[in-house]
């Protein structure tokens, strides 16, 4: 009993997501039954990202309670068990991948890679919200059915997996959008993940449009962005030995 309750406080102390283990075709009865997506951490015995999310994320308070609340959650050894057929299911190409699928096996969300607790949370509020989650997003693109803004929201995800479509469907929303959305909120989204090059198109339209941008989104921010193809060039002419 004295370990027991021992035990039962340590837990207290320690907060952590509460893993299912069970063979998948009983995880999606869960979630059927409980009405949740279900939350899958993809990741290998070798994975040192995905030993510092164990240690570090997984056990945040806020963590724990907002996947314990919100989702069937689930470890799954990408090399081991059922682990290569989801992995090869979902399209799994790194490690940690968090998959997030509804209670049919259909993918609604996924992101990938290390990160702090207060975007992991705001990645499980990106998958419970249709306007941003990636698995909604893909097939309204492929319907033919998506908003600007939604496209927006696709391609940022895109980007953050290193999905080769994202050319493909930045090229296709710099084709729809006009100059007033390009100086919106979202165009401004738009130009701080995707302005590279300064002869570019993003890059006319921040220095067309700089005091604008700088009332937008602050001095800082659009100095950063700046910074990136100065930063590019600069490698460049190093790389090129162009000491002018």
């Amino acid at each position: 009993c004295f370990l027991f309750s021992n035990a039962q406080e340590a837990s207290k102390e320690q907060p952590t997501i509460n893993f299912l283990s069970a063979p998948f075709k009983e995880v999606l009865k869960q979630a059927a039954k409980e009405d949740k997506l279900i939350f899958i951490d993809c990741y290998t015995s070798w994975c040192a990202p995905c030993k510092w999310m164990d240690k570090y994320v997984f056990v945040e308070k806020d963590v724990a309670s907002f996947y314990n609340k919100s989702f069937v959650n689930v470890k799954l050894d990408m090399e081991k068990g059922e682990g290569p057929e989801i992995g090869k299911r979902y399209g799994v190409k790194s490690y940690p991948t968090y998959l997030y699928i509804n209670s049919k096996g259909e993918l609604v969300h996924k992101a990938n890679s290390k990160m702090g607790a207060t975007e992991f949370i705001n990645e499980a509020k990106n998958a419970l919200d249709p306007r941003k989650a990636l698995g909604i997003l893909e097939k309204r693109y492929e319907d033919g059915a998506i908003t600007n803004n939604e496209m927006l929201e696709y391609v940022v995800a895109l980007k953050h997996l290193r999905d080769p479509k994202m050319d493909e469907v930045l090229k296709k929303l710099m084709s729809r959008v006009d100059k007033a959305w390009l100086k919106s909120a979202g165009g401004w989204k738009l130009i701080e993940n995707f302005l590279y090059e300064d002869d570019s198109e993003l890059f006319q339209v921040l220095n067309s449009n700089k005091a604008h941008f700088i009332n937008l989104a602050g001095l800082d921010a659009v100095k950063k962005v700046y910074q990136k193809p100065l930063l590019k060039n600069l490698y460049k002419a190093s790389k090129e030995q162009n000491e002018v």
